[in-house]
């Protein structure tokens, strides 16, 4: 997801994109040597030896790219809907926190932008296991994702993130798997 978002701050039909900074050092990421994944995000090092520190603290990580304006993340999915998206294919991007967030349309952006902390909550929790189908997910096949109670629970297709949103309590009896967040290491380069 991060070298597809990388190439589309070059290809895709946004044009140019602000470039996306190493999580530990704040310098900027021309070719990733780790990739790694924490709560939904993309994030690549600069170097091979970054990952420990972020890997240790990742919040913190992510609380020095704000301080320092900086982007450091990529989110894999469209806050508004919840839907998996492709950076390539976007068509509008914002970034808050520290973390870009593309869009299906430009209608969706306004929309977060409006009130981003409606579709960006602070997680403690994950969950690869849709309450909604009762089935595990993984972070390669999970097609949706929705907040609730401080989990972010990754689902299988992208009509459960409308169910699970207009009801989540309907399926808290579905839910397995819940784990605190972590990081992911996804790729070495």
């Amino acid at each position: 997801m991060l070298t597809t978002a990388l190439v589309a701050l070059a290809l895709g039909p946004l044009g140019p994109q602000p470039p996306i900074y190493c999580p530990t050092t704040l310098k900027e990421v021309n070719s990733p040597a780790i990739t790694m994944e924490y709560a939904g995000a993309i994030f690549a090092t600069c170097t091979r030896s970054c990952d420990a520190a972020f890997m240790k603290d990742p919040k913190g990580c992510i609380a020095k790219a704000i301080q320092a304006k900086k982007t450091v993340g990529v989110f894999e999915f469209d806050p508004v809907t919840g839907w998996k998206i492709d950076a390539a294919k976007a068509e509008a991007s914002t970034d808050y926190k520290s973390i870009r967030y593309y869009f299906a349309s430009a209608d969706e952006k306004k929309t977060f932008d409006a009130a981003p902390g409606r579709y960006i909550t602070d997680v403690k929790s994950e969950a690869y296991h849709c309450p909604v189908m009762d089935q595990d997910t993984t972070s390669e096949n999970a097609a949706s994702c929705a907040d609730y109670k401080g989990v972010r629970y990754f689902m299988c297709c992208t009509v459960c993130v409308k169910m699970l949103r207009a009801n989540p309590v309907k399926y808290m009896s579905n839910v397995k798997g819940v784990k605190p967040l972590s990081v992911v290491i996804l790729k070495k380069g």
